[in-house]
């Protein structure tokens, strides 16, 4: 067993070694290099994995080294017996399966094989007119295959030279004939003296064997050994030119739904090469050899009084040739034809033509059954129709395609290819030379204009903004005119494929959609006549959403509708002479002012200053007056430099604005005030447009509910200086403010001025009202905090400090609405809103009594667990209600301060609600608030809590109340009652 040869794969031991000691050097550089920058934690983890992987691998190492000794040359005896059985077995096999075929072989081998083709050609011709070919083909097999579907001869090495060296010779005697012959020409021999055509090309020369013909249309394969034409005056070496077969490259398109389907992809289809049998292929061969040389075709005989035949050499083979392509062409073309002339009689949603935009039809020549070609006419409907003219020439041997539009006489070739034949796509080129030459007469008319660029491009639906197939091109590439109206604008005219009309694109981004449609319609009725008057309306536009893009980008608001302001303004100025709308109205800021730069970009810009007005800001604005305005425009300048006088110009109106739009205001207002303009000249010191106005009496402006009267009228003066695009100064009272150029500049200003005037009429109605009340007595305080603001606190009678203080302030929004709104960090939000409440009631004795409500608030009621809500239903009504799961709302007691300094308190429910007539200071109770409709009559849960209450109140004032019963609690003992009705709950 040991002397069996070594089959099987083996690797030494010392390899293996190496290997697991590369890899983990080469894993622990990594390591190292990747845990660079890594945290503690990350770089012991990655340690204790190599660790463990490297352990492995030397335990698997360990195991194989000691198992290699002993197992390993018992596994290795055995691997190499297996195989070496396993290799016996295959031999076995095919020596079995080589028997058998030689056995089969032999069979045959026996059989006498007769030679059927030369017996029926000497029965029938009397001659053995085959047996040169039959000796040639003999002479070229050799060494080749026996025969079609015979086994491969195997050649010795003498053999392959022998056959090395002539197809050496072969394919330089090739090269000379085919190659340099052509270049330089040559004298003593005439087979391949003329070139059949400048198509012709030879394709390789290999094996001693030449391809030689037309792309896309055929390729013949030749070789030597051929018959040679009678009376050469030399003998070419290696015979004459022998045709071995001829391959029709020339094919029709395959699976195109010649129909007329509309194809997305454009190219759904592919081409397939005509088919021939075998004995078509071997029949066009010998035809082509026997015109090469001079002869007549195998199996034909002429008559002795016809003329010998002329050798025809390799324009032979290139005729022959070519009249198979065309006889398939041509049948392939009438086929196509007739396909799409029945689907043009049966239109349908998703075919390209119909009946009334194409017709086709079948040429038929003089003779009978001769028929010339297809007719395929287009644009039926137009008054310039076309036509497609696909004729089949049988001396020249070529199909020629040809398109002749708009009457004229001469034509034009149409592209195709012969390597895919397909009718449809010759018309859809036919349609695009005919739009090409359409569109090319356009653009030359059009050239005469100055105004803008034209030119006939290739364009596909994506370029020229195509939507939709509007056009009937597809995906295809259509003609296009494009019309250059600015640098990065352009419009795009096409023709329908179907009927020749123009269509307009790009438009829809340029102009309204009810203007894109109508534009479109009159470039289908009226045709290129009215192109030039679409450009400008076009080009119109351009320019004004240009300029207002460059007013946008410069940060100028425009205004987006110029022809919808009230009073038809534009007709009757003279600043207009056109009478249209501006291109561009820009409102000058603040646009509440109503004034306006108007623009007209026409070949001198032209511009007015618009003032108007409106009712509300929801209104539209009423122009008063257009005056004209010199900006100092040139004739001819651009958007840019437009822009710029623009912006200008708002910048110098600014102050005009402000004015405007304060003056607006405070006559909404009712306010009177004084405009103060400068008119000095010759000063060196720029003095302020200001606007001066008062407000007499700053209590009204608080907004009360009872405007009761004060004792003197607390006035505030304003003067608000303008200052353009440096914004706006005002001094209010004694406050100096400074505001920067906005849109809402103005009512910033007038909205400091109604802060400022609601926190001095506060102070001026609180502590100088005109009611018997003293307030200070009350130990109630109100000042000024600051200019926008006012301070109220409460100090109890022996008390050194306030027990409770908040801030007074105006503000625009709220959850109560514009009007004063009390905010301190210690008050919750109920008793906030009884403060603000008060405030805003106007009546001191009502503001006084939320006061001290406020503080008592705080000073009893803080530590109150969840369940009991302190509520407000008035300013001085306190509240306190218990909210249960079974039972949605309990009152327990509402207590009402009076002026007096005494409470009054009921127990449970009972009262009614409070109106305008009554006072704080009536005795009977006055109490509603939301809980009350919840509660219809006293319920067992009150029962425990309004006894408690009631010994409570007993014991800390003396009054005995059931439930729904009040009473007055006096001064002197309000805080114990507070505190035993806490402690009570």
């Amino acid at each position: 067993m040991d002397a069996l040869p070594q089959r099987a794969p083996t690797v030494l031991l010392r390899d293996i070694v190496e290997r697991v000691i590369q890899r983990a050097h080469a894993e622990l550089v990594a390591l190292t290099e990747s845990c660079t920058g890594r945290a503690e934690f990350e770089r012991k983890a990655e340690l204790a994995r190599y660790a463990h992987r490297t352990r492995q691998r030397l335990v698997r190492l360990g195991v194989i080294e000691r198992w290699a000794p002993k197992s390993g040359k018992i596994a290795c005896v055995a691997a190499n017996a297996h195989l070496m059985l396993r290799a016996h077995d295959e031999a076995f096999v095919k020596v079995g399966d080589g028997c058998f075929h030689l056995h089969q072989q032999l069979e045959w081998a026996k059989a006498p094989l007769w030679d059927l083709p030369g017996a029926l050609d000497v029965l029938c011709n009397g001659t053995y007119s085959a047996l040169p070919r039959t000796i040639s083909d003999v002479g070229v097999t050799i060494g080749a295959k026996g025969g079609d579907g015979g086994a491969e001869v195997e050649e010795d090495e003498d053999a392959r030279e022998a056959r090395l060296e002539r197809e050496a010779r072969h394919e330089g005697e090739i090269s000379e004939r085919l190659v340099q012959s052509k270049m330089f020409g040559c004298d003593s021999r005439d087979d391949h003296r003329e070139w059949p055509s400048e198509d012709f090309k030879v394709f390789a020369i290999e094996h001693g064997k030449a391809m030689v013909g037309v792309d896309g249309v055929y390729k013949a394969t030749l070789t030597l050994g051929g018959p040679v034409a009678p009376g050469v005056k030399e003998q070419p070496r290696y015979g004459g030119w022998r045709v071995e077969c001829i391959e029709i490259l020339a094919g029709a398109r395959e699976n195109k739904n010649i129909s007329g389907d509309v194809d997305s992809t454009g190219d759904g289809a592919s081409s397939k090469p005509f088919e021939l049998s075998k004995a078509e292929v071997r029949k066009l061969a010998d035809i082509a050899c026997a015109r090469m040389v001079g002869l007549p075709p195998f199996g034909t005989k002429r008559g002795d009084d016809e003329p010998p035949l002329e050798p025809e050499h390799l324009k032979g083979l290139h005729r022959v040739a070519l009249d198979g392509v065309l006889m398939l062409s041509a049948n392939s073309v009438l086929t196509q034809a007739q396909t799409l002339k029945e689907s043009a009689a049966e239109r349908s949603a998703s075919k390209r033509w119909s009946k009334n935009d194409i017709k086709v039809e079948i040429v038929k020549g003089e003779g009978a059954g001769v028929l010339e070609g297809v007719r395929a006419s287009f644009w039926l409907q137009s008054k310039e129709p076309g036509s497609l003219a696909v004729s089949f020439d049988t001396e020249s041997l070529e199909m020629c395609a040809k398109v002749q539009c708009f009457g004229e006489d001469d034509t034009e070739d149409v592209a195709f290819d012969y390597s895919c034949i397909d009718v449809e796509g010759m018309l859809v080129n036919a349609i695009r030379a005919a739009c090409t030459k359409k569109l090319q007469m356009i653009c030359d008319d059009l050239a005469k204009e100055k105004t803008f660029k034209v030119s006939v491009e290739s364009l596909t639906a994506e370029q020229c903004s195509c939507a939709d197939d509007e056009d009937g091109w597809a995906n295809d590439a259509r003609p296009t005119i494009s019309v250059e109206i600015s640098k990065f604008t352009h419009l795009y005219i096409t023709c329908r494929m179907s009927d020749g009309s123009l269509i307009l694109h790009g438009a829809g981004e340029l102009v309204p959609s009810a203007m894109e449609s109508e534009l479109s319609k009159r470039l289908a009725l009226e045709g290129h006549a009215a192109l030039a008057s679409i450009v400008d309306i076009v080009s119109v536009a351009v320019e004004q959403q240009e300029l207002k893009g460059l007013l946008r980008t410069s940060g100028t608001a425009v205004h987006p509708a110029p022809g919808t302001l009230g009073g038809d303004p534009w007709k009757t100025s003279d600043a207009n002479p056109s009478g249209t709308a501006p291109t561009a109205l820009v409102p000058v800021t603040p646009s509440d002012g109503g004034v306006f730069v108007a623009t007209w970009m026409t070949t001198t810009p032209a511009f007015a200053l618009v003032r108007a007005h409106r009712i509300t800001p929801a209104a539209r604005y009423t122009v008063d007056v257009v005056e004209k305005l010199d900006l100092g425009a040139r004739k001819g300048a651009k958007a840019e430099i437009v822009a710029k006088l623009i912006a200008e110009s708002c910048r110098d109106l600014a102050v005009d604005a402000q004015r405007a739009a304060l003056a607006h205001e405070l006559r909404v207002l009712k306010i009177k005030f004084v405009d103060i303009r400068t008119t000095a000249k010759g000063t060196t010191q720029k003095a302020d447009h200001t606007v001066s106005f008062e407000i007499p009496n700053t209590s009204k402006w608080a907004r009360s509910k009872y405007k009761r009267m004060v004792k003197s009228k607390s006035a505030l003066t304003t003067h608000v200086a303008l200052k353009g695009m440096d914004g706006l100064s005002a001094r209010i009272g004694d406050e100096t403010l400074s505001y920067d150029h906005s849109e809402f500049v103005v009512h910033a200003v007038l909205a400091d001025v109604r802060r400022i005037a609601a926190a001095q009429g506060f102070v001026s109605a609180i502590a100088e009202n005109a009611s018997a009340m003293d307030f200070a007595a009350t130990g109630c305080v109100v000042s000024r905090r600051d200019a926008f603001s006012a301070t109220a606190s409460y100090t109890p009678p022996k008390a050194k400090a306030p027990i409770m203080s908040c801030v007074i302030e105006w503000k625009h929004a709220g959850n109560l609405g514009p009007g004063f709104y009390a905010h301190a960090d210690s008050l919750n939000a109920s008793t906030l809103r009884a403060l603000s409440l008060g405030a805003r009631d106007g009546r001191c004795e009502v503001f006084a009594c939320a006061l001290r409500a406020a503080a008592a608030a705080t000073a009893h009621f803080i530590g109150l667990a969840d369940v009991y809500q302190l509520s407000f239903s008035a300013p001085g009504c306190m509240t306190l209600v218990k909210i249960q799961e079974d039972i949605n709302a309990m009152r327990l007691f509402s207590a009402v301060f009076r002026l007096d300094g005494s409470i009054s308190v009921v127990i449970g429910r009972g009262g009614d609600g409070p109106d305008a007539t009554h006072s704080v200071d009536d005795d009977e109770m006055h109490i509603h608030d939301d809980h009350e409709s919840l509660i219809v009559e006293r319920v067992d849960g009150l029962v425990s809590y309004i006894d408690t209450l009631s010994t409570a109140l007993k014991k800390a004032s003396g009054l005995a109340l059931s439930h729904g019963e009040f009473g007055v609690v006096e001064a002197s003992k309000v805080d114990d009652t507070l505190n035993a009705l806490v402690k009570a709950l």
